[in-house]
């Protein structure tokens, strides 16, 4: 299958991409930063070789649409979302979050592409307390306490409409904070802060240590993207994704644990977007058949591995 993955010389798409050549499928890694990005941290010479790269905005629906017309793309993994809705990055990261969503998924609807699986969040879900009943279903309703998360509640919105009204074959997987090789920015560069600080052995103040968030290895992440991809239709809309859940303090000692170093103490702060949550995976487990692979201790170690 040839599939086109936005964002896909960033973090978690270069980790797809990687994953979808390792199962032989063909990539176009679609992204505004080509260079200097995730992408050369994670693919060899060799395997970069077999990507089709293409310099493009999701928010530019004629690119998005001669791009896969000219690379003759059956399927998208729509990963280009922006984490900085601050400040004066508003107006862009929702035009990239929502009105790049749009594109992409009427990009599918035109082309009458195979399937669509893109990156939800469970920054859509808010504040615990608007949740008497737990593990929260797939479905549980949205009460979102960040324009982040009501940019990504927008966003399922979107794919269900198109799947109603335009026969959109769509997914999408809601991740939790993300870890591993490749990560150069983001809203949770606390976990690269600790990782770096446990293995070159240097102090590190923990931000926010008593705040309970979910984990999750990348490669399991990407594992889990490329399975809905390839699955087809299910009967599930969007998933959620678990990861390990903890404090942001039991993660940093558990990578000074692994890394053999780091002199950790405690901070302060808050984390801008309610992420304590106990989710349902059984039906992401019974469609596609993924249950992450990585414990918090042995994806930290295979992220040491790969940086050594």
């Amino acid at each position: 299958m040839r599939v086109l993955v936005t964002g896909g010389c960033g973090f978690v798409g270069a980790n797809v991409v990687a994953k979808l050549l390792a199962r032989g499928h063909d990539v176009v890694a679609y992204d505004p930063l080509v260079a200097g990005n995730s992408l050369d941290l994670v693919l060899d010479h060799a395997e970069r070789g077999r990507v089709a790269i293409v310099c493009g905005d999701v928010t530019d629906l004629p690119l998005l649409l001669r791009t896969s017309q000219e690379h003759g793309i059956e399927a998208i993994v729509h990963l280009a979302f922006s984490m900085g809705i601050v400040g004066e990055n508003v107006s862009k990261a929702v035009a990239v979050n929502c009105q790049g969503a749009a594109n992409v998924f009427e990009t599918a609807a035109l082309l009458g592409l195979r399937k669509v699986v893109w990156s939800g969040s469970n920054a859509v879900f808010g504040p615990p307390a608007r949740y008497p009943t737990l593990p929260l279903p797939d479905d549980a309703p949205h009460f979102p306490d960040t324009i982040y998360g009501a940019s990504k509640s927008f966003v399922e919105r979107l794919a269900a409409h198109y799947a109603r009204e335009r026969d959109v074959v769509c997914n999408g997987a809601r991740l939790v904070i993300m870890y591993g090789p490749g990560r150069l920015r983001g809203g949770a560069m606390h976990v690269v802060d600790a990782f770096d600080a446990a293995r070159h052995d240097e102090a590190y103040e923990v931000p926010f240590p008593d705040e309970l968030q979910g984990f999750l290895y990348v490669a399991d992440a990407a594992d889990c993207l490329v399975l809905l991809v390839e699955a087809g239709q299910t009967g599930t809309p969007v998933y959620n994704v678990a990861g390990e859940t903890c404090t942001v303090w039991e993660y940093a000692q558990c990578a000074a644990r692994v890394a053999g170093g780091g002199r950790l103490t405690r901070g302060g702060g808050t984390f801008p977007a309610q992420l304590t949550w106990d989710i349902s995976t059984v039906a992401l487990e019974r469609d596609v058949g993924f249950r992450h692979e990585h414990t918090l201790e042995s994806g930290l170690a295979a992220w040491l591995a790969a940086s050594r």
